[in-house]
């Protein structure tokens, strides 16, 4: 039994290793020019003119699978041939077919042999008869696709055979000329020329699309940093104005001038004030920055995530004439990330309560952690109608909303916790119908421990304060606080005046952080300087933490967020008293 050229079924790994073999020797080959093109008939006007309206047909369409498409479609109009086809040849030697066999079985549409010459000889290849060929005529894919006549030419790019234009006739020889041979040669370059400029489109695009991103990225973080700086600066000041009102109303209440209604009105009034506070804190965070008393821990985020799961619970619960919904946990073991607890906490928070109500039917809530690409990854994904394609681009805007109790400082709050952790936030499209939001943190470093709870205790009854404040109804209230919860007060309208009212008698300051001439900060290192045993509370309208107000200057032993009520105002005093004594 002869075995010299049988062509046996071989299975695809073992076609694709030949084909990648052959285009490697292609690729070799295709360095080696020959020093002149063989000679050609010339071409009947008539033929001229169709491939002329072919190729500027071509030359117009810049998209891959269009051309792709147009090329299948009209390879009827060059011969009368019985079947067309393209086969596209990736780079690992993968094929692909598109024409009268689009869709079949690759390796049962094609002799793999035909085309390696094709590819191997790098020029249009013309079989008029298959029986007659010493390489085709026992070869089993020519019999069993009973491929007779052949009109092969290769797809060159950049000197890369990316595929081959075939032609043939089955069962019976086809009347394929060398003028044939000319007219395919001319398609199938001006046919690689225009897929070469539809790569270069489309590299184009893609890096025009990148610049497009970047650019859309970088103004609207410095949009959202430019209204950040706006909304430190109104907070600011609302702080200073809300601390006169709850400081006033917590002294009132305290003294017991008021009973009653009159007394109840007051602490709704104060509530009020407390209730704006909060909304403040909440301009604050999305500027940069959290409270002073709330340091940067490393933090499990997988267990963030079940605190705050467990914590909203209750609106999980089923009711039976109302909306069910549920929360599924895909949480593994992750690095730990660099923050403050209290800030991740109210992210996941925001993420879960926004998924939840955007299904007003009820709904799946899935939320997962996992590391990837060196990044500590939070995923908070719903089952709901989405997020409208015009709105899209504003959901991290501040007092941007479509909720109609909504006030539009959750997502950009989360956009700035974020951002302040080196982080990223983006909205993305699922699969599926819904949202989803993605939080990439940069995993923690360092393991440094968290501050363990703070004694209560008590320190000294009484304490002799210099209070610094250029708000003068701000110091007054201040300093009469401090004076209800037992301590003698001075105070001083800035640092200046501090300075030169500070002796020995004093056990501790508490000043303003921004003021005129000489800020906190810059007066606590000069405190620390003359006075290094007396402590310093700073107390800002600013967020502390942020890039307004520092919490680790020198001298500073608290730094406390304006406004703040009597209670906390005297533990903050009987704590650093405790701490330095």
């Amino acid at each position: 039994m002869s075995n010299e050229r049988m062509d046996t079924p071989v299975p695809k790994p073992s076609a694709e290793a030949r084909l990648r073999s052959v285009l490697a020797k292609s690729r070799e080959l295709g360095r080696v020019r020959p020093s002149q093109p063989p000679r050609r008939p010339a071409l009947r006007p008539a033929v001229l003119e169709r491939l002329l309206s072919l190729s500027r047909r071509m030359n117009r369409i810049t998209r891959r699978d269009d051309l792709l498409a147009y090329l299948r479609d009209r390879l009827h109009e060059l011969f009368e041939a019985q079947n067309s086809l393209v086969v596209l040849i990736s780079r690992d030697g993968t094929l692909h077919l598109l024409g009268d066999e689009d869709g079949a079985d690759v390796d049962h549409a094609i002799s793999h042999t035909l085309i390696a010459r094709v590819v191997t000889e790098r020029r249009p290849v013309l079989v008029s008869d298959t029986a007659r060929d010493r390489e085709l005529h026992d070869r089993t894919s020519v019999q069993r696709l009973g491929l007779v006549s052949v009109l092969c030419a290769p797809l060159i790019v950049d000197d890369e055979v990316i595929g081959v234009l075939q032609f043939d006739h089955r069962s019976r020889p086809g009347p394929f000329t060398e003028e044939d041979l000319t007219v395919l040669e001319l398609f199938a370059h001006q046919s690689a020329t225009a897929i070469r400029n539809s790569l270069l489109v489309e590299r184009l695009e893609a890096a025009l699309d990148q610049t497009r991103t970047a650019q859309e990225r970088l103004v609207a973080t410095e949009r959202l940093r430019a209204l950040g700086e706006m909304a430190a600066a109104v907070a600011h000041d609302f702080n200073n104005m809300l601390a006169s009102v709850i400081g006033l109303s917590d002294l009132i209440l305290g003294a017991g001038r008021v009973a009653g209604a009159d007394a109840k009105d007051l602490r709704a009034l104060q509530n009020i004030a407390l209730s704006g506070a909060s909304t403040v804190g909440r301009l604050q965070e999305f500027a940069g920055g959290a409270s002073g008393d709330d340091r940067a821990t490393n933090l499990d985020l997988s267990v963030l995530v079940r605190e705050v799961v467990d914590a909203v619970r209750h609106r999980l619960e089923p009711r039976a004439d109302g909306p069910f919904w549920s929360v599924s946990l895909e949480l593994t073991s992750t690095s730990p990330v660099r923050g403050r607890a209290s800030e991740v906490r109210d992210v996941v928070l925001n993420l879960l309560l926004n998924a939840i109500d955007a299904m007003a039917q009820g709904g799946v809530v899935i939320i997962r952690t996992m590391e990837r690409s060196g990044q500590v990854v939070l995923e908070v994904e719903d089952d709901g109608p989405g997020i409208p394609s015009e709105t899209k681009h504003r959901v991290f805007e501040p007092f941007f909303t479509t909720k109609r109790d909504g006030h539009g400082l959750g997502l950009s709050t989360c956009w700035g916790v974020v951002h302040r952790m080196d982080g990223d936030i983006e909205l993305q499209e699922p699969d599926a119908q819904g949202t989803r939001f993605v939080v990439s943190l940069p995993p923690a470093v360092l393991d440094i421990p968290s501050q363990g709870p703070e004694d209560a205790d008590a320190a000294p009854v009484s304490a002799r304060i210099l209070m610094v404040d250029d708000e003068p109804m701000v110091r007054t209230v201040m300093g009469r606080m401090l004076e209800r919860a037992g301590h003698s007060t001075v105070v001083a309208c800035d640092g200046t005046e501090a300075l030169s009212l500070l002796d020995d008698s004093f056990d501790l300051v508490i000043t303003d952080y921004d003021m005129p001439d000489m800020n906190g900060a810059e007066l606590a290192s000069r405190i620390a300087a003359t006075r290094p045993d007396c402590p310093v509370i700073l107390l800002s309208g600013w967020n502390p933490g942020g890039g307004d107000c520092p919490i680790d200057g020198e001298g500073i032993d608290l730094v406390l967020r304006k406004p703040i009520t009597t209670d906390r105002l005297a533990a903050a005093v009987r704590e650093t008293l405790r701490d330095r004594s």
